[in-house]
């Protein structure tokens, strides 16, 4: 199955988070959907995983956090995705 990584800050109540979980709830039945937030999962980091979607959390602070890198390099190569894209600037 093909997996797929979403790289996100919060999954807070904006657009662009909304669009995600549509995206995210609609690919999961086809493929394997991942969702790293940076930050915190936020309010709506419960509705996916109520949709059957891994939400993993890293806990780092906004902006250029050098800890992004190692974390996020151990994540990629445990979870080895076919296919990543990330929103926002920080992600």
């Amino acid at each position: 199955m093909t997996r797929i990584c979403y790289v996100i800050p919060t999954l807070g109540v904006g657009g662009t988070e909304r669009q995600l979980l549509t995206l995210a709830s609609r690919l999961k039945d086809d493929y394997e959907v991942t969702v790293i937030c940076t930050q915190r999962a936020g309010v709506l980091g419960d509705k996916f995983k109520e949709n059957g979607i891994f939400v993993k959390e890293l806990g780092l602070s906004g902006g250029w956090d050098f800890r992004m890198r190692k974390r996020l390099r151990s994540l990629f190569k445990a979870h080895r995705p076919d296919i990543l894209q990330s929103f926002s600037l920080f992600a």
